[in-house]
């Protein structure tokens, strides 16, 4: 019985205190999964936008300086190496035969006007039909210079067999000059080619890194909106989870001096005596409120009551005396 009465005492504190820890227990749950799904939001955008994170923005834009400046220079060294080609290759397109054989008949026509100027005016026939010749021949072979600039393969491979030797007049004659030359154009070619690949690769990484650096301000932007969704959710899980140590603090206190704060300093007995009074105290007490009722109820009435019985009350009532008293007659009232 002692137990039961400190229960009913205590009980009203030990809910309440256990009803705060199963809905901090509750909350704290729910703020742990959002906690948990905001850094996992956070990590992911991370992961997806590794190399475009604030804190590379500098060294990004580092490399994309240093980048332009080997562009540049890559640029200006691949002009230098397409003059170089150009060069060679027009030099090398005066090697056709159809060039040698015009270079020939140019060369004998000015001896030949040279000749007939010697012997003739200006205004003579043959002077006049040599120099239109001659003239002729010259426009042909600019054209076909002119023309010569793109050469394939197969003038390649005949250039090529020019320089390993050609025969004249039943010798074989070396040109090391042309072999020396189409040397020359085959390394300007190759220059031409790698600083051409270099050219490209510099300009999409320049490109590249632009568009890189064009996406750090809303990455930024995004970032933050991402950690301070972090760090509200993290504060709110860690004030709850305070809020429940405590209250788990709290009850276990409180479970652990429930003893002390309340003992019962008499244990309880069975009575050995009634406690109120006998049946004759009580018969005696009813009969001494009943005659003391009935006395006042008697006394109540009497007083209560305005009707006249006695020739005192009728003086008394009128303020006259009186004279004579009628008796009652049969069949009257007075």
């Amino acid at each position: 019985m002692g137990r039961r009465f400190i229960e009913r005492l205590v009980s009203p504190e030990r809910g309440a205190v256990e009803n705060s820890e199963t809905f901090l227990f509750q909350q704290l749950s729910e703020r742990r999964e959002a906690l948990s799904a905001a850094e996992q939001a956070f990590a992911n955008y991370k992961t997806e936008n590794a190399d475009k994170l604030p804190a590379l923005y500098s060294t990004n834009v580092t490399r994309l300086a240093a980048m332009q400046q080997k562009l540049e220079e890559k640029a200006m060294e691949l002009a230098t190496a397409d003059a170089v080609f150009n060069d060679l290759r027009a030099r090398l397109s005066s090697l056709n035969p159809v060039v040698g054989k015009l270079e020939e008949s140019i060369v004998h026509l000015s001896g030949e006007l040279a000749s007939l100027r010697a012997r003739y005016t200006d205004e003579h026939t043959e002077v006049r039909a040599v120099e239109r010749k001659l003239k002729r021949l010259e426009e042909e072979r600019a054209n076909l210079l002119k023309a010569a600039t793109a050469i394939n393969n197969i003038d390649m491979d005949r250039l090529w067999n020019m320089a390993a030797g050609a025969v004249v007049n039943g010798e074989q004659k070396t040109t090391p000059l042309l072999l020396s030359q189409m040397q020359r154009l085959q390394e300007a070619e190759g220059r031409r080619s790698t600083l051409h690949n270099e050219v490209e690769q510099l300009r999409r990484g320049v490109d590249e890194l632009r568009d890189g650096i064009s996406t750090f301000a809303p990455i930024e932007q995004q970032l933050q909106k991402l950690e301070r969704a972090v760090a509200a959710a993290r504060e709110m899980h860690d004030l709850l989870a305070k809020r429940y140590e405590m209250a788990r603090l709290t009850g276990s206190l409180g479970r652990y001096e429930s003893p002390e704060r309340i003992k019962v300093i008499d244990s309880p007995q069975e009575p050995t005596t009634p406690v109120t009074p006998g049946r004759v105290i009580f018969m005696l007490a009813g009969l001494v409120g009943g005659l003391v009722l009935g006395a006042g109820l008697a006394v109540a009435f009497e007083i209560l009551d305005p009707r006249l019985r006695r020739q005192d009350d009728l003086e008394a009532a009128s303020g006259l005396p009186v004279i004579a008293l009628v008796p009652k007659a049969g069949g009257y009232v007075a």
